[in-house]
């Protein structure tokens, strides 16, 4: 039989009752939050989830971009031959069994190389070229684009052609006094010039056989007698520019620069930056700074411009560099001019620069078939000038070898 609860006990199981009640809303409430805040971070990891699938898809697109630029982007060599109006151009890539397509945009002057669908390779040019007699060659390392232009372009070309030292001619800004404010060492930015006798005029340097022609240049009897019979001599306040070089008035440099003997030197390297003798003081360009307009000058501008006087003056194509002084006596660089009228833009400098194709060796070679100039130069410009050529040699593809054991490179100037 069962016990019969007082109403106090009845009481005390009610108020257990509805504390255990409340306990269990309690957790209940407690197990609710938890799960709110678990599902607030899930629905925020998935948010960031799907956050780094949009990046990554998107470094993805961008990686594949990239791929397809760098693969579809070789390096490549395009070589302008102004005399005869025609481009050659060597991309350095190697095909099997593909066979290359050439499609031109004569309005944009653009060439590009194709495979299928894929373009290979594509290039803006300065002329239009015509597809008609152009070629492409597929060679074991490199593909070989023969690329002529148009007649329109011809006739273009020739109204602006100029060829040798005239197609190499001063800019406005290297005939600016305002940029001759201050002369400056290259090597080390050093001062060079008096800054308190300051240029007033400069005046461009004829070429070293400018007096050969005098006879050619007036119709007149004495049109000029004022030119000095005697060659030009460096003038106080005026700068000369020629080719590669300025020819300035000794009072116009630095009174601490060293200028005994033949040699001038800076004051703080001592780096040779040109010559004295009785008409002035010659500085090379690619040795000075003035205004950043002499920035595009190298040691090749000096070889290039003696090349050019003699090949315009004597007809001599083939050349013998020798040291002119006793550091290297037995160092030679031998020269072969196989074009003078030409430009190269390449995978690394989209502008188009002046150059002079060569074949060259650091062999002496006895070779009667062609007369020689011999040239001197310092030794350290001679050796400058041969490691450029060497590695203007590798812009070309290796099985350009080169011709009698000659090796195939570009002198920029």
């Amino acid at each position: 039989m069962a016990t019969k609860l007082s109403a106090s006990e009845l009481l005390q199981e009610m108020e257990d009752a509805k504390r255990a009640v409340t306990a269990a809303r309690e957790q209940c409430e407690l197990a609710r939050s938890v799960v709110e805040e678990a599902r607030a971070d899930y629905a925020q990891a998935n948010e960031a989830r799907q956050a780094c699938g949009h990046d990554v898809d998107a470094l993805s697109s961008q990686l594949d971009a990239t791929l397809a630029k760098v693969l579809h982007a070789p390096e490549f060599v395009i070589e302008f031959q102004a005399n005869i109006g025609c481009y050659q151009c060597y991309v350095h890539i190697a095909l099997e069994d593909a066979t290359p397509t050439l499609v031109t945009n004569a309005t944009k002057r653009e060439i590009q190389l194709r495979v299928q669908d894929t373009t290979i390779f594509k290039a803006t040019l300065a002329y239009a070229v015509d597809p008609k007699y152009s070629s492409v060659r597929v060679q074991k390392d490199h593909v070989h684009l023969r690329l002529p232009l148009t007649s329109a372009a011809k006739e273009d070309r020739k109204t602006a052609m100029t060829a040798g030292m005239a197609a190499r001619t001063l800019s406005r800004a290297e005939l600016d006094v305002r940029n001759y404010t201050e002369l400056q060492c290259r090597c080390c930015g050093q001062v060079i010039s008096n800054v308190n006798r300051p240029f007033n005029k400069v005046l461009p340097l004829p070429s070293s056989n400018w007096m050969e022609m005098v006879d050619f240049w007036g119709a007149a009897e004495g049109a000029f007698e004022h030119i000095p019979k005697d060659g030009i001599h460096a003038a106080l306040d005026r700068v000369y520019v020629g080719q590669s070089d300025l020819l300035v008035h000794p009072d116009n440099i630095h009174a601490e620069m060293e200028l005994h003997m033949a040699s001038v030197r800076c004051l703080r390297c001592h780096t040779i930056l040109g010559s004295q003798d009785e008409i002035g003081i010659n500085l090379q360009k690619y040795l000075l700074q003035a205004k950043d307009v002499l920035d595009a000058y190298s040691s090749d501008s000096v070889i290039v411009t003696k090349l050019l006087e003699v090949i315009e003056s004597e007809g001599l194509f083939r050349f013998d560099l020798v040291p002119s002084d006793a550091d290297s006596p037995n160092q030679h660089l031998v020269l072969q001019v196989l074009s003078w009228d030409a430009t190269i833009q390449t995978s690394g400098a989209s502008a188009a620069q002046n150059v002079v194709k060569v074949l060259f060796t650091t062999t002496p070679t006895a070779d009667d078939r062609l007369p020689t100039k011999e040239l001197a130069f310092p030794s350290d410009l001679l050796e400058t000038v041969t490691a450029r050529l060497a590695t203007s040699a590798e812009l070309l593809p290796a099985s350009l070898t080169g011709l009698n054991n000659l090796t195939l490179g570009f002198l920029f100037g």
